[in-house]
């Protein structure tokens, strides 16, 4: 969930156990099952995502927010406005770098810190080349990062 919003009464839950078999056998949940146990635990940390997987439980908006599964509490009934604006703003932004940086922070997680500096400078060498950096460099001089002051 890169950009999850969430209204403050929404509701965030992991089906319960009760409703599949012993994970890692073969007539275990899909695929997909697994898949959200790994990616919680990476997302939310093992203490949360713990809690979720073995309660089966149902958190808030307001504490989906606090274990870090939505980014931001949007107002009730405005969610798909919210979500479009973001979109939006994710979109005005320079695509290459925005595409580079991404893929880095996925790519780094099994390597050092050498390693993930290494891979993110290929990444950005990459992105130079697809001239987006003039246009950031204008944007830059033109105070227009700062919300336009100079």
């Amino acid at each position: 969930m890169a950009a999850a919003s969430a209204a403050p009464r929404a509701s965030f839950r992991v089906p319960p156990l009760t409703l599949t078999t012993l994970p890692g056998s073969a007539a275990s949940a899909s695929p997909n099952r697994r898949l959200a146990v790994f990616r919680l635990v990476r997302l939310l940390g093992h203490s949360h995502a713990l809690d979720l997987i073995l309660t089966g439980r149902a958190v808030s908006g307001e504490e989906g927010l606090q274990m870090g599964l939505a980014k931001r509490l949007v107002p009730t009934g405005r969610a798909l406005e919210e979500a479009l604006a973001l979109a939006r703003e994710i979109a005005s932004r320079p695509q290459a770098a925005l595409r580079s940086d991404r893929l880095s922070s996925y790519e780094q997680w099994e390597l050092g810190l050498e390693q993930a500096l290494a891979l993110e400078y290929r990444h950005g060498m990459a992105t130079l080349q697809t001239g987006e950096m003039v246009g950031g460099l204008e944007r830059y001089a033109s105070g227009d990062w700062r919300g336009g002051e100079p």
